[in-house]
């Protein structure tokens, strides 16, 4: 009578499956690196963006700001509820 998968896979057998995976990932890490093209500095930029760096201040800042007024309003609701009620 045939056992359920399950039951086939003793310990020793499943860590036979994790060797052969894991063994594998080296071969692959071999071929990939040897296609790999190498890595070239960029240029150094002459002119900085003016709008960039605008757009990342308000994103910056506001999230800032967004994150102070989310706790503030929290810790305003949460006074609300913790009043007794008459």
């Amino acid at each position: 009578m045939p056992r359920p998968y399950q039951e086939r896979l003793t310990p020793r057998r499943k860590e036979t499956m994790m060797n052969k995976l894991l063994s594998g990932i080296l071969p692959l890490l071999v071929f990939c690196s040897a296609y790999a093209q190498e890595a070239k500095d960029p240029p150094i930029p002459t002119e900085t963006n003016v709008i960039g760096i605008v757009i990342f201040a308000i994103l910056f800042f506001g999230s800032i700001i967004g994150f102070f007024v989310y706790l503030w309003w929290g810790g305003k609701n949460k006074k609300k509820d913790d009043e007794p009620k008459a």
